[in-house]
């Protein structure tokens, strides 16, 4: 009877020992790089507000799980989604984003307990019902004509949205966006059309700096014309003042030269008068000049 309690004990001993075992290997978690998490009490149904685990291994002891998340970038895609314009025209979208979760004990634990795990979907939800509001705030022609202040918009609002559920938008890309065909006919017409009164209103401007120039060279060229003649009509007229004033010094020389041969001969010829002066005068002149020999060939045929 004693050897039967006695192994008896040993197979419960070996027992409790091999339960605790496998307890004990269940009570330790390994956390991955680039991960955190929270302790989630299974027995008490309640999170752990106080500490946030890093990554590495870790005793919880039995009934407890870590809830990890990311510390990474996350991206999630909205594939193709449904809204319409501000005039009300269907409009498909496709949308991508990036989010980040806040590295806080607070904001992850109330995290897991409002959504359990599927948060992720529940982001997308109120990120494309942003995105909805936004595009709803833009004509069907903005949504062409603004798409980067549409899609700078809808990144606004769905980063204000999750901040409040525990996570940070980094970035939102507006991958497609799609309106009626037929409005995207009469867009494409009305794009061609300005863009003629544009090269329309270019070419108006280039000819009118063409003809403006044109005309300011005109006018230089006149001016220029105008400096130039009247810089040649004061050369001439200073020419011709500098002329007169020699021919008039030449004329008083001469004048003096003669006052002074008419008074040199009147002194010795009293009867000399201003006329004889005068024929001398010519008959002097001519003998200087090639005329004398016409007056001797005359005289010798006589």
């Amino acid at each position: 009877m004693v050897e039967f309690v006695g192994r008896a004990a040993c197979g419960v001993g070996l027992i409790v020992a091999i339960v605790s075992a496998f307890l004990l290997g269940f009570s330790f978690y390994v956390i991955e790089p680039n991960y955190v998490g929270v302790d989630y009490n299974h027995v008490t149904q309640q999170i752990d507000t106080v500490k946030l685990y890093e990554s590495g291994r870790h005793f919880m002891g039995v009934g407890h799980e870590v809830i990890v998340f990311p510390t990474t970038q996350q991206t999630r895609d909205l594939g193709s989604q449904q809204g319409r314009s501000k005039d009300g025209l269907s409009v498909s979208f496709h949308c991508n984003y990036q989010f980040e979760y806040l590295r806080s004990i607070n904001d992850l634990s109330q995290l897991y307990l409002e959504y359990k795990g599927v948060h992720a979907d529940t982001f997308d939800y109120y990120a494309a019902c942003k995105i909805r509001d936004v595009l709803s705030g833009f004509t069907a022609f903005e949504v062409i004509q603004k798409r980067e202040q549409l899609s700078k918009e809808m990144m606004e609002a769905v980063k204000a949205e999750l901040s409040e559920k525990g996570a940070t938008v980094t970035a939102l890309q507006l991958l497609t966006i799609d309106l009626p065909t037929k409005f995207m006919d009469a867009i494409e017409e009305t794009i061609v059309a300005e863009q003629n009164v544009e090269k329309a209103t270019f070419d108006f401007k280039k000819s009118k700096i063409t003809g403006d120039t044109e005309r300011l060279t005109a006018v230089i060229d006149g001016d220029l014309m105008i400096v130039t003649a009247e810089a040649e009509a004061t050369s001439i007229a200073n020419k011709a003042a500098a002329d007169a004033a020699a021919i008039g010094v030449q004329l008083a020389s001469e004048k003096a030269a003669y006052k002074s041969l008419f008074d040199s001969i009147s002194g010795t010829l009293t009867d000399f008068t201003v006329a004889e002066l005068v024929a001398y005068i010519n008959t002097d002149s001519i003998t200087g000049s090639q005329a004398k020999e016409i007056f001797v060939n005359m005289d010798q045929k006589v």
